[in-house]
This record gives structure tokens, C-alpha cells and sequence, in this order.
């Protein structure tokens, strides 16, 4: 009889000990799940602040570039180019952005006549639109008259509608 209550209280204890387990091991499983769920809203924090820092870094290196970058604008030079008998003036846009309503004026120096043929100066001027890289040109008829020295002014419109105007003395 002493023996059966001995194992009786061998498996109470073995009982109390195991279902102990138990319980710790479900304690265990709630802080685990409590914790997991704490490494996942950090996680998901993290992500969201490197995405800001990220927009913010995009944001500041856009401004840097934008400060630095020159302005587009058109760049209209006048050459008097070719010989005697085959003399133009060209007008060229170096620039980056389209010039419009682009327009000549040749004055001879010393009391020359203009060289420009006139019906070619009305059926091209004023340009309506000169783009990046391109030219125009216009006879030169140079003769003992028209002299071989022009102050020559040029002018134009931006896209923005700022207006330009440029001049220098050409010679062949």
C-alpha cells in the first residue's frame, strides 16, 4: 500500500511538473508571438524611414542638380562667310533652345550700299523659328559699292519670350 501511494505521488508530481511545462512552455509561445509581432512593426518602421530618407536624399539631390544646371537658351550668331562671289551671311543657332522670330539688319560701314539681295531678305525674314543647331543664309552680292566691312544686329525671341539682341562688325 505504501507503494501505490508513493507512485500516486510520483505521478502527481510527474503531472504537476509536465502540466508546469506546459505552462511555461505556453508563456513562452505568447512572449515569442509578442516579440515577433514588436520585430515586425520595427521592421515595417525601418522600411517606411528609409523610404523618407531615401525621398528626402532624391529630393536634395534633384535641387543640387537643378542649381547647377545653365539655363537653356538659344545662342544666335551671325557669320559672313565664302568668297566675294559666293558670300552669305548665315545666321546659326548655337545654342540649346529654339530662338524665334529671328531677324537681320545689315548696315554698310562708310557709306557703302547693302549687299543683301533684297527679295531673299523678305521671302526668309523674319525667321520664324530657328532650332538648336540649325542656320540660315542669306546672298551676300559684295561689289565695289556694298564695300566689304557690315556692322551687322541681329535679333531674337526666347521660347519664354524674353527678347535678345545682339550685334558685331563683319568683314570678308
Amino acid at each position: 500500500m505504501n507503494f501505490q501511494i508513493i507512485e500516486i505521488i510520483i505521478a502527481v508530481v510527474i503531472a504537476f511538473t509536465a502540466s508546469g511545462s506546459l505552462v511555461v512552455a505556453i508563456i513562452s509561445l505568447k512572449s515569442s508571438i509578442k516579440v515577433k509581432k514588436k520585430q515586425m512593426r520595427l521592421r515595417e518602421k525601418q522600411e517606411e524611414l528609409v523610404n523618407l530618407q531615401l525621398k528626402h536624399h532624391k529630393m536634395i539631390m534633384e535641387k543640387e542638380l537643378s542649381d547647377h544646371l545653365p539655363e537653356k537658351v538659344a545662342d544666335i550668331r551671325v557669320s559672313l562667310e565664302g568668297s566675294t562671289r559666293k558670300a552669305r551671311f548665315v545666321i546659326r543657332n548655337w545654342g540649346d533652345s529654339p530662338a524665334v522670330n529671328v531677324n537681320l539688319n545689315v548696315e554698310p560701314v562708310d557709306g557703302h550700299t547693302s549687299p543683301l539681295i533684297e527679295d531673299d531678305i523678305k521671302s526668309k525674314l523674319p525667321i520664324p523659328r530657328l532650332t538648336p543647331g540649325s542656320d540660315c543664309a542669306f546672298i551676300a552680292a559684295i561689289s565695289f559699292e556694298s564695300g566689304t566691312t557690315f556692322d551687322v544686329s541681329w535679333s531674337w525671341r526666347e521660347v519664354d519670350g524674353t527678347e535678345k539682341k545682339e550685334s558685331s562688325r563683319l568683314s570678308l
